[in-house]
């Protein structure tokens, strides 16, 4: 055999057609972790968007109590503490984890309703709350622009303090005025809500009216359910409201209104 003919059986020739070069695993993966990182940078953008949009009312946090405490490794509900040493601060709610932000020395730490940990600036905390650290202090009354959050998937964004958070479906937002003129959101859950804030004001109305059972109303009776498009409902009928609020007619006639599509329907029903 020539010796050509040797080298060609030992190196032969690519096949004809179409090579692909398939690139190492570690490449793929940095391709899929840029890719993740760019659609999550655009769920942040975007989330700035989704806030601006909705329709915000004044209201302000219930004067709560907090009482003092000497660490901040076990702190009860209700309760601060003073960071002595740089930290890291995760809030965890029942419902997850929300966020987390960097406390340095001399800052607070707050523990709320649902011993969910989170830092106040110790530049901050004077304005948001009356009385001497070291003893019980009570919540500031200060006026706050609140909406509801009325998407329908969980949605996380960065808060102001530059660490990512998570909105879901029935939580308030908070529109917060930075010092320089720049708009900061962050999210109250709507469990923590409840428990601290006082209702916005068109909450407020839909649930003094709940509140007093309106009995069947005629044609030429004045009500003040007919702007919330109560007037001519048939019992155990259900409409929505301008606030987003559903309207319930029960068979008794008694109307009230929910927040809650299970609820109001659980009413209609009589149960």
């Amino acid at each position: 055999m020539a010796e050509w003919q040797t080298q060609r059986i030992q190196n032969p020739p690519p096949p004809k057609g179409v090579w692909v070069q398939v690139p190492p695993l570690a490449l793929i993966y940095t391709v899929r972790r840029l890719k993740m990182k760019t659609y999550k940078q655009y769920i942040r953008e975007s989330a700035s968007d989704t806030f601006g949009s909705l329709k915000y009312s004044q209201t302000s946090k219930k004067e709560l109590e907090y009482s003092f405490s000497d660490s901040t490794d076990k702190m009860s509900p209700m309760s601060y503490a003073v960071a002595k040493e740089p930290m890291e601060i995760e809030t965890i709610l029942p419902d997850g984890k929300e966020t987390k932000n960097k406390a340095e020395p001399g800052d607070i730490i707050i523990s709320g309703v649902s011993g969910e940990k989170y830092v106040v600036k110790a530049k901050k905390f004077g304005s948001l709350y009356s009385g001497k650290i070291g003893e019980k202090v009570k919540v500031a009354p200060n006026p706050r622009e609140v909406a509801k959050f009325t998407g329908k998937d969980e949605i996380t964004f960065k808060a102001p303090w530059g660490e990512d958070m998570v909105a879901k479906p029935g939580d308030y937002i908070v529109k917060d005025v930075q010092s320089d003129g720049s708009v900061g959101y962050y999210r109250i859950a709507k469990s923590e809500f409840e428990k601290t804030y006082n209702p916005i004001a068109d909450t407020s109305a839909e649930k003094q009216v709940a509140s007093k059972p309106t009995p069947n109303t005629q044609p030429n009776q004045k009500s003040s359910t007919n702007s919330d498009g109560a007037r001519g409902k048939k019992p155990g009928e259900m409409w929505k409201t301008k606030s987003g609020m559903i309207g319930v007619k029960n068979m008794s006639g008694e109307i009230r209104y929910f927040d809650d599509e299970r609820k109001a329907t659980d009413f209609a029903r009589g149960r």
